[in-house]
């Protein structure tokens, strides 16, 4: 049975942005998402918004571990058993509105003193690059991806490789504004691209890394650009598969088997 509830809590912890890139019919994807906890009455909720207004919302308005808000959505319950044998429950939900939540009314639609709308405006892209710029995106690779990726033509390989370059290249520190970075992250030759990526046919080596920038067309300032800034990006360049985990719980564990569902 499907259902909604709106309730009042703190989170107990910083909201979370991670992506997981997809391919889909042959395009990649890109997405991101938010996810929190929040404490109601000794229970726990994970809280997952997918729409960029909310994001957009959620980044506007600051909201890290301790902010109180109220949600509402569509809920949905978890059983689970841990590795250990014992059982648990979680609780989620899929957010629909959310507002700050000052003293004890509160009411959705309705904008608190100091609360900053979300950009109606906002899109994935948008998102995806305040949550870039602020460092707060993470980017969780599953086999599957990389396997498609490897089978994808060069376009959407470049798609991926100039997403990823914005992602870890040391931007901030040389003062290189998103476009500038995008413009160098597209100069890369494919085979320096493949070898940032899969490390095939092998590693990018930090001198290899260094001409390229020097032949480049865009100026900056790489006197800045030390050895260890180019080597740590490198290594991060390379995707390193990592299974995804769908839903978070407040339960440490290193497996959970679910064994029902149902949402109320």
């Amino acid at each position: 049975m499907i259902g909604r509830i709106a309730l009042t809590g703190a989170l107990i912890r910083d909201v979370e942005y991670p992506s997981t890139p997809r391919m889909q019919q042959g395009t990649i994807t890109l997405g991101v998402y938010a996810r929190f906890t929040i404490n109601w009455d000794g229970h726990y909720f994970n809280v997952y918004a997918s729409q960029p207004s909310h994001i957009s919302w959620l980044l506007n308005n600051n909201v890290r571990a301790g902010s109180s808000v109220i949600v509402n959505g569509r809920f949905k319950i978890r059983n689970y058993t841990t590795s250990r044998g014992s059982r648990g429950v979680s609780y989620s939900i899929t957010l629909e509105q959310i507002a700050l939540a000052v003293e004890v009314e509160i009411t959705l639609g309705r904008r608190v003193a100091g609360e900053r709308p979300a950009d109606s405006e906002a899109t994935t892209a948008s998102i995806t690059q305040q949550l870039r710029q602020r460092g707060l995106v993470t980017t969780t690779i599953t086999d599957q991806f990389v396997n498609d990726l490897q089978a994808a033509n060069d376009d959407e390989q470049s798609v991926f490789f100039v997403e990823r370059f914005l992602e870890k290249f040391p931007c901030s520190v040389l003062g290189l504004v998103d476009s500038v970075a995008r413009a160098l992250a597209l100069q890369v030759p494919k085979e320096m691209r493949t070898s940032l990526l899969f490390h095939q046919p092998s590693e990018v080596s930090v001198p290899q890394f260094r001409r390229f920038l020097s032949n480049t067309s865009i100026v900056f300032d790489t006197a800045r650009l030390t050895e260890s800034l180019i080597a740590s990006f490198i290594a991060e360049m390379w995707i390193q598969p990592t299974e995804s985990t769908s839903i978070a719980t407040t339960t440490t564990t290193t497996t959970t088997t679910t064994t029902s569902e149902m949402e109320i």
